[in-house]
């Protein structure tokens, strides 16, 4: 089972506001949590995920058929220490971190 944990910022109102995701890959399932998730996130913290293809690589977290967060670049290739950008349900641009795998 390899775990992965994201460290996320908000950008322009939420700079410096952080949250952090973990996806179980063995249950291709992500939780969100701290201190600020509620500024990025609507009442939903937990649900599948999986990486989607072309035309934008990365990793889309969803909640049933409903896209909740799009982390770019966020692939199976994607090492410790690795970041990029993304986007949550409540419209809030992201920088991301992959902290641990």
């Amino acid at each position: 089972m390899a775990n992965w944990t994201i460290m996320g910022t908000g950008n322009a109102d939420l700079n410096g506001k952080r949250f952090g995701i973990s996806l179980d890959t063995d249950k291709e399932e992500w939780t969100a949590v701290g201190p600020d998730v509620d500024l990025f996130f609507n009442s939903v913290r937990k649900g599948r995920y999986h990486i989607a293809g072309a035309p934008e690589l990365g990793t889309e977290l969803l909640n049933g058929a409903t896209q909740v967060a799009f982390f770019r670049n966020l692939t199976g290739q994607t090492s410790v220490g690795d970041s990029g950008t993304g986007r949550t349900e409540k419209a809030v641009t992201i920088n991301w971190t992959l902290d641990s795998k």
